[in-house]
């Protein structure tokens, strides 16, 4: 929480600088990115197990690997997808671009914003990270290096959903393997839920809330605490707007749920990428935005900064 004393600032004294003291304990962030990465691991590994799956062109169970996803996926299969026409399943299959183009209309904003407004330039910065971001993880990587190249089939096209391809599962080299499904599979990864989990770019945004106050007028205290909550509003629709989505994906036959996985993976580890390495916002924050605002500041523990 962020209190007065944190602010020394005086109107009546212009001498005074605000001085804001932001900190993160940087171990525990560091330790959250290295669990993430052995959970994903993990669940991968788990995806990957072999057992027994039912095959609904043989009417037989085989026993493969990947069996999980293909129980999964077969809980919404009776020889048609049941579910996928039900109305809220239906707009999250195909009203994806609504709802990533909301995110992109906030980015135009912060853009146009802060090319016309000069006390309000750093914006332009923040719009660029928020559409530079989410185009190279919903576009570039999710769709192009990744979906189109890796092969892996929908699990309506393959043969346990009588479909006419194979089965592959999670990570296995589909394009090496049958070099013909590249561009034919494009299951791996899933590219919907970027829709919600681009979303992420917000809470990214709004990190730092006492340190991008002041572009947002003078300092209130119920403006930090509203850029909290937006931050933490952007977190949350990430993550169940993100499950929502990939379940929609998964009701309609398009994608397995550990396709869904490694979307939330890739978007989540590319967008922290993009935050502490290309953009650096910890150091921007601490030196050249606070500059700008002429607002002293401390951003303590900053790895990457």
């Amino acid at each position: 929480m962020l209190n007065k004393k944190d602010i020394e600032m005086k109107d009546s004294d212009a001498s005074i600088e605000p001085r804001i003291e932001i900190k993160e304990n940087r171990e525990i962030r560091n330790a959250v990115l290295i669990i993430g990465v052995m959970l994903v691991m993990l669940f991968t590994l788990i995806f990957r197990i072999k057992g027994r799956a039912y095959n609904f062109s043989t009417l037989t169970f085989e026993y493969v690997s990947g069996s999980l996803d293909l129980a999964i996926t077969g809980q919404f299969y009776d020889g048609t997808w049941f579910m996928a026409d039900h109305p809220f399943w239906y707009f999250l299959n195909h009203f994806d671009w609504l709802i990533m183009g909301v995110l992109g209309i906030v980015a135009l904003l912060f853009i146009i914003t802060g090319l016309v407004k000069e006390r309000k330039k750093p914006l332009f910065r923040y719009g660029l990270f928020i559409l530079l971001s989410g185009a190279i993880t919903a576009g570039l990587i999710m769709n192009v290096l990744l979906k189109d190249l890796w092969g892996r089939y929908r699990p309506r096209h393959t043969t346990f959903f009588e479909g006419e391809h194979n089965f592959y599962a999670i990570l296995d080299l589909a394009w090496l393997i049958e070099p013909e499904s590249i561009g034919e599979g494009v299951s791996f990864p899933a590219g919907h839920p970027s829709a919600f989990t681009c979303y992420i770019l917000i809470y990214f945004v709004f990190k730092h809330p006492e340190a991008i106050i002041y572009l947002f007028g003078e300092f209130k205290e119920w403006k930090v605490k509203m850029l909290k909550i937006i931050k933490w509003i952007g977190l949350i629709l990430a993550i169940i707007g993100g499950i929502l989505m990939g379940m929609a994906r998964i009701i309609a036959g398009a994608h397995f749920a550990s396709d869904v996985l490694w979307n939330m993976t890739i978007t989540f580890y590319v967008d922290v990428f993009m935050y502490y390495v290309v953009f650096r916002w910890p150091k921007y924050e601490r030196e050249n935005l606070n500059e700008f605002l002429k607002v002293k500041s401390i951003i303590a523990d900053e790895s990457f900064g």
